[in-house]
């Protein structure tokens, strides 16, 4: 599965550790998924 996940995401979750922002970034960088950076015009 691929999902996108964007600044807005990525400053929320290291402004509020326990929101839902950094509950999906933990989620999406831990294992079995693996985080990776990409160019914009991938998407």
């Amino acid at each position: 599965m691929k999902c996108l996940l964007d600044t807005n995401i990525l400053v929320s979750a290291s402004l509020f550790p326990n929101s839902v922002p950094a509950q999906a970034y933990f989620k999406a960088v831990t294992s079995p998924n693996i985080g990776m950076v990409c160019d914009a015009d991938v998407w």
